[in-house]
Parts: structure tokens; sequence; C-alpha cells
């Protein structure tokens, strides 16, 4: 979460794009100038409703957050890849592209273990997300896995952070056991989760704009992780990105 200061600080904020822009590097061209191919991501935002929580903002306000305008979780990570990679709104079947708002029945389920959070999602919401999308036409190798190439998916849970939420599920981790997220039969790469709403900064009577400020800072770490970036914090002093780190910002700009 982007409250949680408390990891290892880094200076070396550039080391993160070794691993970053390993996928995207294509091989020399015929005047031997290294060159840089578009890769497309494909990302979609999963909204997801409650019995007993319901979202805050629309979802109009929450695609402004990662596909808007100004510093945008599309515009931090396209220029962390230095337009290396082209990021697409996921066409979806009767919403519109990029996220969808799902109604799950029943309450949520109130896990602060991200372990547990994550087997539970893995479990009970793949197939909301099958009825707005077709994983095996996304499947363009067929190898019955979704890759960051084909799509990558971050849940948004209606509720406070204290019920869980501020973390990311990448394929090293959801390919072990029953932890991947299965979508008809074809399982993602990795999803990421986030609170709709950061339960500290609540608390603290912080406005609404700069609560839309965390989330959208959470939505930029954790999709990080997703893309293969590790966790770099700002710290103290000097920093080229100003506000922006490489993986967090480091206060909420109101």
């Amino acid at each position: 979460a982007p409250f949680a200061m408390d990891v290892t600080n880094s200076t070396d904020m550039q080391a993160v794009f070794g691993n970053l822009l390993s996928s995207v590097l294509s091989t020399r061209n015929s005047s031997s100038s290294l060159k840089l191919s578009k890769v497309p991501y494909p990302i979609l935002i999963v909204l997801v409703n409650f019995t007993d929580e319901t979202f805050e903002w629309d979802e109009a306000t929450h695609r402004s957050l990662v596909f808007g305008e100004g510093m945008t979780v599309e515009k931090f990570w396209d220029q962390n890849f230095h337009g290396a990679v082209d990021f697409i709104a996921t066409p979806v079947s009767g919403a519109t592209d990029g996220i969808i708002t799902v109604e799950f029945d029943g309450p949520h389920p109130n896990l602060t273990d991200n372990t547990e959070m994550s087997e539970w999602l893995a479990e009970n919401l793949g197939t909301y997300i099958a009825e707005y999308v077709d994983p095996v036409a996304l499947d363009a190798d067929f190898n019955g896995w979704l890759t960051r190439e084909e799509l990558s998916v971050h849940f948004v849970l209606a509720g406070p952070s204290e019920k869980g939420g501020g973390f990311a599920t990448p394929f090293n981790i959801s390919s072990i056991g029953e932890r991947a997220l299965n979508l008809g039969g074809i399982k993602v790469h990795g999803f990421a989760v986030a609170a709709e709403i950061s339960s500290p900064y609540e608390e603290a009577g912080y406005t609404e704009s700069a609560l839309q400020g965390s989330l959208k800072g959470t939505l930029i770490h954790e999709f990080g992780h997703l893309f293969g970036a590790t966790d770099k914090y700002r710290v103290e002093g000097d920093d080229p990105f100003d506000q922006w780190s490489v993986m967090d910002n480091s206060k909420v700009v109101d």
C-alpha cells in the first residue's frame, strides 16, 4: 500500500528498468541500432461490489484514474516503459472497454491475510470475468495461460483496506497450487488487488481527491508487480520522479 513506508528504502531507482524493459527489447535491426518494439499490454479493471460493501465512486471515476487525463496509471507506466508498451483497455462485452463491475452475491470476505484473500479471489471471481471476455480468443499462443501481453487483471474491492486489499499475485505465485485466476479453463499469469478506500487516510480525514490519489498509487504499484517490477520506494532527498517514484509515491497529494 502507498502508506507502507517501513520497507527497505532503495536509492537504486533505475535498476528496476532492466527488469521492466527486458520483455520489450527487440533484436538489433539492419542498421545495428537498438530498437524498442511497441508491445501491447491489455489491462482489465474489475470492480467488485458486495452485499455489505458498495463503491464510493462510480465506474467512470475509477476508469479515469487508470485511462483518463493527467498522471494516470496508464500514463505512469507508459513513461516508465519509455513508450515501449502500448497499454490497451481490454475490449469487454456489454461494458466500457477496460473496466467491468461485478456484483458478488455475498458479503466481503474480510480476509486481511494476502494469501487467503488471493485464494478466495481466484476461487470465486473468475466466473464473473469470463462473462465479459473470451479467454480462449485472448490466449493467442494457445498455451492455456494468459501472459501479460494477453491480459493483466486488477481487482478493486468495495470497502476499506482494513478488510483486505493492496497486493499482487504475479505469475511465480499464481502458478503454484490453486492460486491462479481461472477464466473458463484459461489461467491468468497473475492478478492484483486493491481496496477502494485506504482506511488510514480515511480515518485521518483526507479529502476525496486525496483518497482517489491513494487508490491510484496502489494500482500503479500492484500493476508494477504484474509487469515484473520489484518494490522500489522513494527515499528522502532528490528524486528524479518528483512525487512519483519507480514503484510508489511517498505521499497523497490533494
